[in-house]
């Protein structure tokens, strides 16, 4: 039997498939032969009773155990199974010790098994999406006058407490009713136009920040008569075509953009310079941006590999945040500039970038040009800068640089804002950054899972700063600064 399972472990080892990028045991890399290499000189323990052979066998079945990793033929819990009896039957036929140890270590690897078994199917459960719910991507259409998402809807969607209610005009704006095509005596109408984090994705209709701050404006003014028509557009550049094309039939009395850090500013530069996706794509951050010294990169190796464990995944999401998602995906060594998810290379200050530096330029035309349609449009344009979640909180920085490999030091988390802030100077528009409320609120104000939208409280929070705000431009009629085209 021992013999037999010896084999089948070493069969394990012989097939490791790659599990994550990153970890110890990836194949035909020099971790995997050093492993490989100690199980073979140790097993001849199995046929020679030497106890200090038996004792680095064990170690080395042990680090496999630990390690856990993914096999082509076994699976990644069949591994586990495998190698969990190897080292039991190692105990119990070769190694020389009491019989209540062997009872202990086959009860520490039931206990295991079973407790990954019990993660494995409520992960599996908790995986599926509820039956009948709407999520991402199934929400937007073609743009129309009432912005991208599809029009009419009254849905259940995928919320944070569980379903949600999505709820669109025939034009496709995320309210409840339709505007009127002409507006009526007194009515005094927001356009608040942005992509997701506007939308309010996995946002209960009555918690997004566009209907918080409709409600804020009534209550505080006792104006029944404020209008905030919330449309999704993914970019400025289709904010700006947005206000010259269909924005005059609203005849807004103030225009409120969200423009998000990060994919925002990538994807309004590539459309308007048709930037093909192979070049987006290819453009990675430098090797400076990562850490490089070996002690940090063989405690990410380990860590990405104790992800194997289920248990492990549970435990590391109690005592910190996940790091922000990535499109790509990315792994340590290896970050897109313009993932549309994390944006980091916007943030990269050391070694600029040229087509960064292109598309920072494309974004200050691009807000001049916004401007320039607002004031056609007789109505002031306030921009918000809508920050990125691990900008606002120590923790999720220093998970999300540990995820990547980033060195902190090659990242000014507050550059793209002041870059923005002086675009939007430049170009005469008024413009607000929620950062510096995001990092003063203590309650979680993003979904979890690294998701890079806001939850509820972030809806909440962004509507409390924008309130005061917009009442103020509203009572003052037309912006004292003056829009370039």
């Amino acid at each position: 039997m021992l013999t037999a399972l010896w084999a089948l472990c070493l069969l394990q080892i012989l097939t490791s498939a790659p599990n994550r990028p990153f970890t110890l045991l990836e194949p035909w890399t020099p971790s995997y032969w050093a492993v490989l290499a100690a199980f073979l000189l140790t097993s001849v323990a199995l046929v020679r009773s030497a106890r200090f052979l038996l004792a680095a066998h064990l170690a080395v079945v042990a680090l496999l155990f630990l390690l856990h990793p993914l096999s082509s033929v076994f699976g990644r819990d069949g591994a586990l199974v495998l190698i969990g009896l190897d080292g039991l039957a190692i105990l119990w036929l070769r190694a020389r010790v009491r019989a209540e140890q062997v009872l202990l270590a086959t009860g520490f690897f039931a206990g295991a098994l079973l407790l990954e078994t019990g993660l494995s199917i409520a992960d599996s459960r908790a995986g599926r999406r509820p039956s009948g719910l709407l999520d991402y991507g199934d929400l937007t259409g073609p743009c129309g006058g009432g912005g991208c998402l599809k029009p009419g809807l009254d849905a259940a969607i995928v919320g944070e407490r569980g379903a949600a209610r999505f709820v669109t005009t025939r034009q496709g704006f995320r309210n409840r009713e339709d505007p009127s095509d002409e507006k009526g005596p007194g009515v005094r109408r927001i356009l608040f136009l942005g992509d997701s984090f506007v939308a309010g994705y996995r946002t209960d209709q009555e918690e997004t920040v566009g209907r918080r701050l409709e409600l804020g404006l009534r209550t505080r003014t006792g104006d029944a008569a404020v209008e905030v028509l919330v449309a999704e557009l993914p970019h400025p550049e289709a904010v700006r075509a947005y206000l010259r094309e269909h924005a005059p039939r609203l005849q807004p009395d103030l225009v409120v953009v969200g423009l998000t850090i990060g994919n925002d500013l990538a994807q309004g530069w590539a459309v308007r310079r048709a930037v093909p996706e192979p070049v987006i794509a290819s453009l990675l951050l430098p090797a400076d941006a990562f850490r490089q010294a070996p002690a940090d990169r063989l405690a990410l190796r380990l860590e990405r590999s104790l992800r194997s464990w289920r248990s492990y995944r549970r435990l590391k999401s109690l005592l910190q945040p996940d790091a922000i998602t990535t499109d790509y995906p990315d792994s340590p060594g290896r970050v897109h500039v313009f993932d549309s998810m994390h944006g980091l290379g916007y943030f990269y200050a050391r070694r600029p970038l040229p087509l960064v530096e292109e598309s920072w330029d494309e974004i200050a035309h691009l807000l001049g040009e916004i401007g320039g349609a607002g004031a056609a449009l007789g109505a002031p344009v306030l921009v918000a800068l809508i920050p990125q979640r691990f900008q606002g909180n120590d923790a999720e920085w220093r998970a999300t640089a540990f995820e990547y490999g980033l060195d902190p030091a090659a990242f000014d988390l507050e550059l793209p804002n002041r870059r923005l802030a002086a675009a939007c100077a430049g170009a005469g528009l008024d413009c607000t950054d929620l950062l510096p409320a995001f990092r003063e609120e203590p309650a979680p104000t993003y979904l979890p899972l690294g998701d890079m939208h806001w939850n509820a409280s972030g809806h909440a929070l962004a509507a409390r700063v924008l309130t005061p705000l917009v009442r103020a431009r509203l009572s003052a009629g037309r912006s004292t600064l003056s829009p370039s085209s």
